[in-house]
């Protein structure tokens, strides 16, 4: 349910047209009036942050992309016979004419019939060559924190659109995500931290037990300039890249897998 907070001028009017656009590909939306928000979501009754309007997404779900992953690297071991390597840095690449036949991983050879490179940052990097529709990558650094319920949790997923942050209930947890610095280094800045506490707060103040220290979680997105990923051939015929989507990774990566295996299985 993203917000929509003053002094967004005509707020609600554009609202209304982007709700109409994605209406035509299956998504419903109900734009909402501020007092409607909080009928519709009751932990934020006590928000001291301005509330225009919001969009509510009656279809819409949510997941824990961390447990996602989990599961399906069980998923590829157990069922499907595949080996995961950790802490392994791909070099370089073994080449027979325009195909691949190896991945070079230090004094490891690892074979295969097709490849692809789907490593965040480090997939430009060394690795990978010049090729039709490379793009350049920078690192977003985005931050989320994971609480204790508190006595009002949310039912709903909100975006707060003015305050460029998520909250939404996971289980027994209340998870706050936002902030984006350019920057790839990993590190923790408490400053961030506190800043993105106080909106959640001031957004959803029984949400959460803020009094208890947070799980605090930093990763790298890498950004196109255009924020549109690369996925496609990348300079062999058997060679592939998945990369670049930015804040919406785990939103888009199913269905980035599935283009990606129809241009794989298209040249086969």
């Amino acid at each position: 349910m993203p917000f929509l907070k003053p002094p967004a001028r005509g707020a609600n009017a554009a609202a209304q047209r982007a709700a109409a656009f994605q209406e035509q590909f299956g998504g419903r939306h109900q734009v909402l009036s501020a007092p409607d928000c909080k009928d519709r979501e009751p932990a934020l009754a006590g928000a001291t942050r301005p509330i225009a309007g919001a969009i509510y997404l009656p279809d819409a779900e949510v997941g824990d992309c961390n447990r996602c992953c989990h599961e399906l690297s069980r998923v590829l071991v157990e069922n499907l016979g595949g080996t995961i390597l950790y802490d392994t840095t791909a070099t370089g690449f073994q080449r027979r004419g325009n195909r691949v036949t190896a991945m070079e991983c230090g004094a490891q050879i690892i074979a295969g019939d097709v490849f692809v490179m789907a490593a965040g940052m480090d997939t430009l990097r060394q690795v990978l060559g010049k090729f039709a529709g490379k793009k350049p990558m920078t690192s977003v650094l985005g931050l989320s924190l994971t609480f204790p319920l508190g006595d009002t949790p949310p039912d709903l997923s909100v975006t707060d659109s003015a305050g460029k942050f998520v909250m939404v209930r996971l289980g027994d947890r209340l998870r706050v995500a936002g902030t984006a610095v350019f920057s790839d280094r990993l590190q923790i800045n408490r400053e961030d931290v506190a800043r993105l506490m106080a909106k959640a707060r001031a957004l959803m103040p029984g949400a959460a037990d803020y009094a208890a220290e947070p799980d605090v979680w930093v990763g790298s997105r890498p950004q196109t300039p255009d924020d549109l990923p690369m996925i496609g051939q990348a300079g062999a015929d058997n060679l592939f890249v998945n990369a670049g989507h930015g804040s919406l990774g785990w939103t888009l990566a199913f269905g980035s897998a599935e283009i990606l295996l129809q241009k794989i299985t298209a040249g086969r």
